[in-house]
């Protein structure tokens, strides 16, 4: 963070400055792709194999634990 309140990414001498707001989106939208494609190169082509299902919520709390039986 620099002084005047904006968000330095990347260059840590302060290259790209993002306000607060801008970092936020800038952090969730990159997280949101890191998810996607996780959830279809990996998690989607498994699922039927799984033998357990954790499902999480949004904090990552465990929500429930689905026990597949052979």
């Amino acid at each position: 963070m620099r002084a005047d309140g904006r968000a330095s990414i990347g260059d840590p001498s302060g290259g790209a400055a993002y306000t607060d707001a801008a970092a936020v989106r800038q952090s969730a939208r990159r997280a949101e792709e890191i998810n996607l494609r996780n959830l279809v190169e990996n998690i989607q082509p498994t699922r039927e194999r799984a033998r357990l299902v954790i499902r999480k919520a949004g904090n990552h709390a465990i929500e429930e634990l689905w026990l597949r039986r052979s």
